[in-house]
């Protein structure tokens, strides 16, 4: 933090340094050096900690100094323009702009003007800035984006869309504004003050043909306010939302809706006269042209109006005829191809979907499904619906039928690169979030079998998001094992595919919870680093990768919407097994004979081969296979610890001398160390020799210790537990954080009077903690995830000052925005905390340190990611507002990386910046009715620009990560 600040009060001082160097030839100019470096120290100061009086008298004093340049001038004139802002003065906050826009070459200055008078409610003082923009460059595709957004927001929708519709006729690409536009930077657009229209050439390098040609100057890069709501790639989201909100209105709508027949005849009127055209002059022509494109998009706006709200009141024959009239005259407008594919989908009519808007959709803008389209959510996931909702709606009206349809429609719009069909599991999950649980489950066994648990191959990404599907429906109907080889799908074709490993066939009668077990195990390995665990044990590395927890997580709220299945699968399937599975039948289960004890031996039997060989056989064909193979096989152990578990809490061990008979018992099954033949490292032999010093059994798996450990502690032997779990906390499997087992064992060593552990138990957990910079460590997720069950084990054995010293001291200090967001949900303790446990460092030193960071890293993430602890007391809430300022001002990036920053923070990131400033207002607006007027007229503004129709805009939602 001290380096930041070093190159923070570098930059602020950058000026002095330029001029300290003629230190010696002019004396004179050294002194005013050292005046204009009190300056900037002193508005720095009065900035971040000053009243606006004072800040603001800095600032006019800094505005008009001619030793600043760059970005200096721009930074001042806004901060500036915000306090005239809070305190009403427009015309103010307009005069300190006025100068940094006077001087601008490009757009960019009067864009940053609009977003932040925008920010502060003064429509119309950001509409005449746009307009004063465009009288210098009336061609600036931005500012025209801008200017017609800023219509629709005030309520002009007619002349929104007129400008929207002046932007298209005045286009020279072909399907604009259904574009991509590719990455330039703002250093590449032609000045306005450029004396001619060619960029310079680059410096000369040398080249012994010659010196570089010129370049050309680039269009202007992306510059908008609202994010996209469809699917489809189009230039100008703002038209999109302009046209869902007048649907949405019944006196708006109608009026276009009356409109449609003259404006359908009118555009096919003026094309006809155009094609009819002989005459040889390019400007009567380019005229014509531009009539008849603003003809008809005209009749293409008010055609999506009147099928879009015709559609929301299911008035489809009314809308199919509107559609076919205006696709008569742009029969590929992307936009209303999709709403015809939408009424197709809603009427079952697949066939005619299939051939008709699907077919010119692939062709136009190759629409196509594969698992990212359904897993990014978002506006990308419409395709599937486009694509799969006629079949469905077919499907329940005929179901032989719209199982012929899916059938075609995956072979239609699969991955055209490859030539391979939708795969299974993306149909199933869609089916399965759909409602339609059945036909759902079929096609996730059919992927599941292919790349799944019953593979027997890794499990990767898509093959996750089938198992958690699976897991959350339960096993359903299962087929005998006579017919599950005849309905296995056969692997890919390649002659180098690595045989799987042997899972194990069950009958069908086999208890559903048991059948699961076995599922959930592979995926608790999936996310574990295999290559990691073999290289402790057996000292061999291995090739490949493995999915990671944030997959799982990702799957797992895709599948449910929130983390309760992510829990169950992790950390509660063996408390349900002990709950509801027979003994008899569990005992069966864990027999030494049972096809799961069996394929277990052999496969960890050949495992341990294969490891011996690679010891003192580098063969890469060899090491090739075990390395595909050995994720299958720690996901059977995994299987087995879950039933493991469930019998130990079935038995109930009361003392560390039952423990210990009950692991002589059943642990040596999964003791990969004694299976695979691993010999003893010098930390697992240290750990070894205290276990025996302390009369501690060995435990091989973090959950089997915490299990352990809790039925000691509820048995009274608190110290014991606490014991266990400090001389287990190696135990190379399991899912279970060190964190949870050193928090749950300082409490135990406390309760058992035992402070000297305690203490040693409290400071390992805090050590064991996440480190933000790197990816070693355990994940921070994971933690989250885990800690409703880790509150509920302190609350047991402790009390709420144990929560809220884990949170303290191990998730607090690496936790962002959102992750503060979800401690909030599951511990409500911290909502009536002290502020110091967010906040270690003073207010000052703590806003000295974020904003040194934010200068000298070039961009506000270390803002965006403190801003909820920031807002904890109401003392900070003045410095939160010049922090919110500073990103709206500043336009750095906030959220999107500092390789993606073309000169002009992007849409995403501005209006991040305003939804921090919405979230500040709304903590303050319990007590100030202007700020609660503001946060709820930013609340509108963000709901317009960038949240989904039918969803409010939230600021810790997964989008922005």
């Amino acid at each position: 933090m001290r380096k930041a600040e070093k190159l923070a009060r570098k930059l602020w001082i950058l000026p002095m340094a330029l001029v300290l160097l003629a230190m010696c030839h002019s004396p004179r100019r050294a002194d005013a050096q050292g005046e204009l470096a009190f300056e900037l120290a002193a508005l720095r100061e009065a900035w971040l900690y000053g009243d606006d009086a004072t800040a603001a008298a800095r600032l006019d004093t800094l505005r008009a100094d001619n030793r600043l340049s760059g970005e200096f001038p721009r930074w001042y004139a806004s901060l500036r323009a915000v306090l005239a802002l809070r305190a009403g003065d427009s015309k103010l906050a307009l005069e300190a702009l006025q100068p940094v826009l006077d001087g601008s070459k490009d757009a960019r200055n009067y864009l940053r003007a609009c977003r932040l008078l925008l920010a502060y409610g003064d429509h119309a003082t950001a509409l005449a800035v746009i307009r004063q923009g465009r009288e210098r460059a009336p061609r600036s595709i931005s500012l025209q984006r801008f200017e017609a957004g800023l219509l629709w927001l005030g309520g002009d929708h007619k002349g929104a869309i007129d400008a929207y519709v002046a932007m298209i006729a005045g286009a020279d690409k072909a399907q604009y504004p259904f574009l991509n536009t590719p990455f330039t930077r703002w250093s590449e657009v032609r000045p306005w003050d450029a004396d001619d229209a060619g960029k310079p050439a680059s410096p000369d390098t040398g080249d012994p043909f010659g010196p570089p040609p010129p370049g050309e100057w680039k269009d202007e890069p992306y510059a908008g306010l609202f994010q996209p709501i469809h699917w489809f790639p189009s230039d100008l989201p703002g038209l999109d939302r302009c046209v869902h909100e007048i649907a949405a209105d019944a006196a708006l709508s109608e009026y276009w809706r009356a409109r449609l027949p003259d404006l359908i005849k009118g555009a096919g009127e003026v094309q006809r006269e155009l094609e009819d055209l002989r005459t040889g002059e390019p400007e009567v022509r380019q005229a014509l042209e531009h009539k008849a494109t603003r003809a008809r998009w005209q009749a293409v706006i008010a055609t999506r109006i009147t099928a879009t709200r015709q559609l929301a009141q299911d008035d489809l024959e009314a809308a199919e005829s509107a559609l076919k009239s205006g696709l008569g005259v742009a029969g590929d407008d992307l936009a209303l191809l999709d709403l015809q594919a939408q009424l197709y989908g809603r009427t079952g009519r697949a066939e005619e979907a299939r051939g008709g808007p699907l077919s010119r959709l692939r062709t136009l803008a190759s629409i196509a499904i594969y698992p990212s389209t359904l897993y990014s959510g978002g506006p990308s996931a419409q395709v599937v619906d486009r694509v799969f909702l006629p079949a469905l709606t077919l499907y329940r009206a005929n179901p032989e039928a719209g199982l012929v349809q899916f059938d075609l429609m995956r072979t239609a719009f699969g991955d055209a690169n490859r030539q391979q069909p939708v795969q299974a599991g993306v149909l199933g999950l869609w089916l399965y979030k759909q409602g339609e649980p059945d036909l759902a489950r079929k096609l996730l066994v059919e992927a599941g079998r292919l790349s799944g648990h019953e593979s027997g191959r890794p499990l990767y990404q898509d093959a996750l998001y089938v198992e958690m599907a699976l897991l959350a429906m339960g096993e359903g109907q299962v087929e005998g094992t006579d017919d599950e080889e005849a309905e296995r799908p056969a692997p890919p074709p390649g002659g180098d595919e690595v045989d799987p490993v042997e899972i194990a066939r069950l009958d069908a009668n086999t208890n559903p919870l048991l059948r699961q077990s076995l599922r959930a195990g592979s995926v608790l390995s999936a996310i574990q680093d295999s290559r990691e665990r073999i290289r402790v044990y057996m000292d061999v590395n291995l090739w490949g990768g493995y999915a990671g927890f944030d997959v799982l997580r990702g799957a797992g709220r895709f599948v449910s919407s929130d983390d309760a299945l992510l829990r169950e699968v992790l950390f509660e399937i063996p408390a349900k097994l002990a709950t509801e599975v027979p003994d008899a039948e569990l005992d069966a289960f864990l027999a030494a004979d049972h096809a799961t004890g069996t394929t277990l031996k052999e496969a960890l039997d050949v495992l341990a081969e294969s490891l011996k060989d690679l010891r003192t056989n580098n063969n890469w064909n060899v090491r090739r296979v075990v390395s595909e193979r050995t994720g299958p096989v720690l996901g059977m152990v995994e299987a087995r610890v879950l039933l493991l578990r469930a019998k130990l809490l079935k038995q109930r061990p009361a003392t560390l001398a039952e423990l210990k008979t009950w692991l002589d018992t059943w642990q040596g099954q999964v003791d990969l160390r004694a299976r695979l033949g691993a010999q003893p490292s010098e930390i697992y032999t240290r750990f070894a020799d205290a276990r025996k010093q302390g009369g501690v059994p060995e435990i091989v798996h973090t959950g089997l210790a915490l299990d352990a450990a809790r039925l000691l502690a509820r048995a009274g032997h608190h110290a014991d537990a606490a014991k266990l779990l400090w001389l287990n906390r190696d135990a190379m499997m399991g899912i279970e954080s060190t964190q949870r087992m050193l928090t749950l064992a300082g409490v135990l060593a406390r309760k058992g009077g035992d402070m000297t552990l305690a203490t040693r138990c409290r400071l390992a957990g805090a050590s064991a903690s996440p480190n933000p910079l790197t990816s070693a460590g355990m994940n921070l997720p994971l933690l989250i995830t885990e800690l409703p069950l880790t509150r509920a084990d302190l609350l047991e054995f402790g009390d709420a000052g144990d929560v809220e010293n884990m949170l303290e001291n191990q998730i607090i200090p690496y936790a962002d925005s959102n992750t503060m967001h979800a401690l909030y949900v599951a511990a409500p303790e911290l909502k009536n905390a002290r502020p110091t446990l967010f906040m270690r460092n003073t207010s000052r030193t703590g806003t000295e340190g974020i904003f040194a960071t934010s200068v000298s890293s070039g961009s506000c993430v270390v803002i965006w990611r403190n801003w909820a602890k920031m807002m904890v007391s109401p003392d900070t809430w003045q410095n939160c507002h010049r922090f919110a300022a500073w990103v709206i001002t500043s336009d750095l990036p906030v959220v999107l990386s500092r390789s993606s920053y073309n000169g002009l923070a992007t849409t995403q990131d501005a209006i991040m910046g305003w939804a921090m400033l919405n979230e500040l207002w709304k903590k303050q607006g319990a007590n100030n009715p202007e700020a609660l007027l503001g946060a709820e007229r930013l609340s509108k503004l963000l709901d317009r620009t960038a949240a989904q129709p039918g969803h409010k805009f939230d600021i810790y939602s997964d989008w922005w990560t």
